[in-house]
């Protein structure tokens, strides 16, 4: 299991809660973005479709957002999902969401950390990077 497997589990689930091998969902990923988001917050709906959305979808992209969800019910999460078009998800009843919060130190959503393809963090504070400079930002955590 790869360092970024060890961190994110073994698969990550799309909007319709398929699961898909982690390794080849993030094959060509150079930055994975953790998303800790629910659709009950104004700030995360906000950030979600007015920064996000130009890189949603993002199947096979070099940057790939990976919800890490907080909604009240898994079905509110698949929802929001589609709404925003998300296509990865840590799954919803994963214990790793507790982890991955106890590890960033998330005190509040949204929040956006970036990791590299081997899981090493890029930036823990992305969502004010990427609110202020997007595109810049993305190019930056794949490295062009």
């Amino acid at each position: 299991m790869s360092p970024l497997e060890t961190l994110i589990g073994p698969s990550l689930q799309d909007a319709n809660h398929v699961n898909h091998p982690t390794s080849s969902i993030l094959k060509n990923a150079k930055a994975i973005a953790l998303y800790f988001s629910s659709s009950s917050c104004p700030p995360c709906r906000q950030f979600s479709h007015q920064i996000l959305a130009p890189y949603l979808p993002n199947k096979d992209s070099e940057f790939e957002v990976v919800l890490v969800p907080f909604d009240w019910s898994a079905k509110d999460s698949q929802a929001y999902m589609k709404e925003v078009g998300m296509e990865l998800a840590i799954p919803y009843h994963s214990e790793l969401k507790q982890t991955l919060m106890e590890k960033y130190h998330v005190r509040g959503i949204p929040t956006v950390v970036v990791l590299d393809s081997q899981g090493t963090t890029l930036s823990q504070n992305a969502r004010m990077e990427m609110m202020n400079d997007i595109s810049g930002s993305v190019a930056r955590y794949v490295g062009k």
